[in-house]
């Protein structure tokens, strides 16, 4: 039971969904405690998550590179007419024979063409993409915008960040959830947090393990064991190296049973 409002300083109980997941962990460590009912929450296993998270995001990419070719078009064309020449030079066909513009990437896993105003932007309506068109000044050839488009893909694939790849051993899992899978890390002075891991950065292998891809750039909260209401921000370069580093040595205290089983099981084999 919890008091809305502080009777010290009358502030109201504020609630975010960490603070909800946490109560939830202390409402059934109190059932279990005292012999009472645990509500069982339904939940779903992982997965392929990540796999499909890539399939999801390939199927859907072609909104986002439509509207940068359109953006890099309305910059390097003259008329309405050089644009739609561009246009297709650069695999996107354009049809302009009704009251809205129509796109399409031929080659792409795009099936349907897009409207115009379905993108979501007023510059790209087709109204607004001839009036800004007429306002250039210079101009340029096909075969020069075409290799300005291939020189600025070439520079943003090479700065385009890579995901860093890690195999989790099963006892660093504590939890699986529909949502994520939380994990236990080790911080500074032998403690101990909690990070939950969303499912589109997980895929659960058929020998029951975890692989995990992360992004140096990344943000995940963290809950301190010793200080639950301490919520903090771990970028995902750190979170990498710890699990990196923690797979391959066991954490001499926790209070993580799948941990201490491990401990249990390693310290029998020596």
């Amino acid at each position: 039971m919890l008091n809305a409002t502080n009777p010290l300083t009358l502030n109201k109980f504020h609630q975010n969904k960490n603070d909800l997941e946490r109560l939830k962990e202390i409402s059934d460590k109190i059932s279990k405690e005292y012999g009472c009912k645990i509500i069982v929450r339904p939940e779903q296993k992982l997965g392929n998550s990540h796999k499909n998270y890539l399939v999801y995001l390939a199927k859907n990419s072609y909104r986002k590179e439509i509207k940068n070719k359109l953006e890099f078009l309305m910059n390097h064309s003259h008329t309405w007419e050089d644009f739609k020449e561009k246009a297709r030079a650069l695999n996107l066909k354009v049809d302009d024979t009704k009251k809205y513009a129509t796109y399409l990437l031929e080659g792409s896993e795009q099936t349907k063409k897009i409207r115009d105003r379905s993108l979501k932007n007023n510059k790209f309506l087709k109204e607004n993409l001839k009036e800004r068109i007429e306002k250039n000044t210079i101009g340029y050839s096909v075969e020069e915008v075409v290799k300005l488009w291939n020189d600025k893909e070439s520079i943003q694939e090479k700065g385009r960040e890579k995901e860093i790849e890690i195999l989790l051993e099963h006892w660093q899992v504590t939890k699986e959830t529909e949502k994520d899978l939380v994990v236990t890390i080790d911080t500074a002075f032998d403690n101990e947090a909690t990070i939950k891991i969303p499912a589109r950065c997980v895929d659960k292998l058929e020998n029951g393990q975890y692989k995990i891809f992360i992004k140096k750039g990344d943000r995940f909260s963290y809950l301190d064991k010793r200080s639950p209401a301490n919520h903090k921000i771990m970028v995902g370069a750190t979170v990498a190296k710890n699990l990196q580093r923690q797979s391959g040595n066991i954490p001499l205290y926790s209070d993580n049973v799948n941990i201490k089983l491990k401990q249990v099981f390693m310290s029998s084999i020596s």
